[in-house]
């Protein structure tokens, strides 16, 4: 039987995907004038999107360092995007696919890293206070 912890983590992924989704495309919508969105236009977007936040899974598997899940996760999504680009008729340049899809990867690597360099910084200092207060004790 499955846990409803391991489901609970899918689901984290699924939503956090759906998040950096729709951030990217409605920010891509108010870029272009803000066009009128289709139905089809919201589907592919959660397809696209919940494909985003599972294939993070990648970066799980300990054989593989950083770089290599960072290139197979981007050859991943450009692939995925450009097969579902096919599935739904949309009929988008591949150059324009590339492209913009190469744009969002690095607007989110640098968003992810810069993300990552505050936490890291948050929790060193947290550690600092916390051993400072651990020395502290220790001399009473």
């Amino acid at each position: 039987m499955v846990q409803i912890s391991k489901i609970m983590h899918w689901f984290r992924h699924i939503f956090n995907g759906l998040g950096i989704g729709a951030v990217v495309y409605l920010s891509l919508v108010f870029v272009n004038g803000g066009a009128s969105v289709s139905r089809k236009d919201v589907l592919f977007v959660f397809i696209v999107s919940c494909f985003i936040g599972i294939s993070t899974f990648i970066f799980k598997i300990s054989s593989l360092n950083f770089l290599s899940s960072l290139i197979l996760y981007y050859l991943g999504v450009v692939v995925f995007i450009i097969l579902l680009d096919f599935v739904f008729g949309t009929q988008v340049e591949f150059v324009q696919i590339i492209s913009s899809t190469t744009i969002i990867y690095l607007i989110s690597y640098v968003v992810t890293i810069g993300k990552f360099f505050l936490v890291t910084k948050d929790m060193n200092e947290k550690l600092k206070q916390l051993n400072n207060k651990l020395k502290s004790r220790r001399r009473l």
